[in-house]
């Protein structure tokens, strides 16, 4: 039964992806209507009050995301993206995402780190340019600071 659990996504074609990749996926189909690049905002994305986010990149260790964060916390997970978002310092929401280490995962969003660092950080009201790639497994988005 625990087999069938884990296979059921892969079964259905769906992901693990969380509801902030999942809002984003759906602002990008809906505002880029297959024309990229566009722009999209992540707080357009969001049913919170927050002031700062972070992408950490499914490399990031423990002591990367505490460092950056200015806290101790329990929200890391090896190995996954992760989406972190503070208000007034103070962390408000977090998200894991999948990962393949092999090629970006069908609509996988992906921030604009570069290859020297674990993670960005963005202040809310970001705009993000958005460009469409493919990988293996299908589509996935790359982010970029607009402004």
């Amino acid at each position: 039964m625990v087999i069938l659990a884990c296979m059921l996504p892969f079964l259905q074609g769906c992901t693990r992806s969380g509801k902030i990749e999942r809002a984003l996926v759906s602002q990008i189909t809906q505002t880029c209507r297959n024309q990229t690049p566009c722009q999209v905002r992540v707080d357009q994305a969001t049913w919170f009050d927050w002031d700062k986010m972070y992408a950490f990149k499914y490399t990031a260790t423990k002591q990367d995301r505490e460092k950056a964060l200015g806290m101790t916390d329990d929200g890391y997970r090896d190995l996954e993206r992760q989406l972190v978002f503070l208000k007034n310092g103070k962390l408000v929401f977090q998200e894991s995402e999948p990962t393949n280490a092999e090629h970006p995962i069908k609509n996988e969003v992906v921030f604009d780190i570069p290859d020297t660092e674990s993670f960005k950080s963005y202040p809310h009201g970001t705009v993000f340019s958005v460009t469409a790639l493919r990988s293996d497994s299908g589509p996935y988005f790359q982010l970029s600071r607009f402004n």
